[in-house]
């Protein structure tokens, strides 16, 4: 491909990106804050960049951060930089915010001479490493489509067009919540499964062949199976992404039926855990919650 571009934030789906553009032959740079973390990255073949003013030597910057918070923290240092941009780059973040932050970012991103672009995805670092991502698109500047379409059909197997980046914003918080959902529901179903005297086995063969079959319980029931306590996506994150819905709730005045109990679990799932765990490991909270 020969196309240059910056990640920011290599985390779990960050680390991914980076792996799946290197494999396709990008020339790919990375920052992160936790420094501990470029040695593997310089060993697959990265460039690392030891301060975040570098990025301005690339126009195209992917940015793999949690929240709006960290987006901002982490790419303050540009605003005394922002006279010396060859030109105004492009910023595409990955991550999932709610639609109130994603115009702090697009306000931020015009202070220090970036166009900005949501590219929320979904999928995970195994999506990820596969080029299997689903992506809601935000408005691309006409400048930028033809490389960020590139980009997209690199990391992602579906992806749709939305009018704006809160749209784009809007319907993952959407998704998100519906994975978390899906997900809960799996965990009970397993549980009840167990309860009810059949072995893993069965259960993994049995129950994703009715309709009521979901991603997430393709999830929850690989990870159940082989026993896998490796972090795809952490539980904090998944305990965020609920919150954001919160506020689509009360922006759309809509009494939800779900939302109280299910934010509750999950809330009550990560304080059992004091360190970092894996979204699924909510089933286990869930069996002790049973007993």
């Amino acid at each position: 491909m020969g196309m240059n571009i910056n990640i920011v934030g290599i985390g779990s789906l960050g680390f991914a990106l980076m792996s799946r553009f290197l494999n396709e032959k990008y020339n790919t740079s990375v920052f992160n804050r936790t420094k501990s973390k470029y040695k593997q990255a310089i060993d697959l073949g990265a460039n690392p960049l030891h301060s975040i003013n570098e990025i301005i030597n690339t126009n195209i910057t992917i940015a793999c951060l949690n929240d709006a918070e960290s987006i901002i923290s982490t790419f303050m240092p540009l605003l005394s930089d922002k006279p010396f941009f060859r030109q105004r780059g492009l910023m595409i973040n990955t991550s999932t915010l709610g639609p109130d932050e994603s115009d702090r970012v697009n306000d931020f991103m015009a202070s220090i001479n970036f166009d900005y672009t949501e590219l929320p995805v979904s999928g995970g670092p195994e999506g990820a490493l596969k080029g299997e991502l689903i992506a809601y698109v935000g408005k691309i500047p006409e400048k930028d489509n033809q490389q960020v379409i590139e980009i997209i059909a690199t990391i992602c197997k579906q992806y749709t067009l939305m009018e704006n980046n809160r749209h784009a914003q809007g319907i993952k918080v959407i998704n998100n919540y519906c994975e978390a959902m899906n997900m809960a529901v799996a965990a009970e179903a397993i549980i009840l499964a167990e309860k009810i005297g059949l072995k893993k086995e069965k259960i993994c063969q049995s129950l994703p062949m009715g309709r009521g079959r979901s991603a997430y319980m393709d999830v929850l029931l690989d990870k159940y199976q082989r026993e896998d306590s490796s972090i795809s996506f952490p539980l904090h994150l998944r305990v965020k992404d609920i919150k954001l819905a919160a506020s689509l709730f009360l922006a759309t005045e809509t009494d939800s039926f779900f939302y109280r109990e299910l934010q509750n679990a999950y809330q009550q799932a990560l304080a059992q855990y004091p360190d970092r765990v894996d979204q699924t490991a909510y089933m286990a909270f869930l069996k002790t919650h049973h007993h």
